[in-house]
């Protein structure tokens, strides 16, 4: 069975001069380097410290994850599950988006192995991972969503189900 659905947050924005780093875009397509871009109250002293984080990842390979300040903020690229994983260890200055960060990270290391993420969309204001489940059981989608049940209760989350494929009605037509 195959089953795609779309799993989603809303992020709600932190206080007003709220003091840390902030989440600003977290970007993913399948098959495509993944992106972050993260703001800093703290200036250069917060970048700072994200930038040693990121020296002490290795350089090249499946875990690498490099970035660059520009302007006021930071951009990170790499893999998605070494974005995911580095994204978790960072203190959000918003709940959600510490939440959303360690969900990816879950989703990507293995929680559910027969979940794959297709694509990750998370911005200041919401989260939408897409997911694709794919296995030779017999399982139906609603037993799949109820898997899922502890971990969106846990983090936050509600599954947008897609419409399943369903066989086109063959068209009768007759003259009149």
């Amino acid at each position: 069975m195959e089953l795609r659905f779309t799993i989603a947050k809303k992020i709600n924005r932190p206080a007003q001069k709220a003091k840390g780093t902030g989440l600003s875009t977290l970007r993913a397509e399948e098959g495509s380097p993944a992106s972050m871009i993260i703001t800093s109250s703290e200036g250069r002293a917060g970048f700072d410290r994200i930038r040693e984080s990121v020296y002490g990842l290795p350089a090249a390979g499946e875990s690498a994850v490099h970035g660059r300040l520009r302007g006021s903020s930071y951009e990170l690229y790499g893999a998605l599950p070494a974005l995911a994983e580095f994204a978790k260890g960072i203190s959000f200055n918003s709940e959600d988006a510490k939440d959303a960060a360690e969900f990816i990270a879950l989703m990507c290391g293995g929680g559910f192995p027969e979940m794959k993420i297709t694509s990750v969309k998370l911005e200041k204001s919401s989260m939408e991972v897409g997911i694709l489940y794919s296995s030779d059981a017999a399982t139906s989608a609603e037993e799949v969503y109820a898997a899922l049940s502890g971990v969106c209760e846990k983090y936050g989350l509600g599954i947008i189900k897609q419409p399943e494929a369903q066989e086109p009605a063959s068209a009768e037509f007759q003259d009149h």
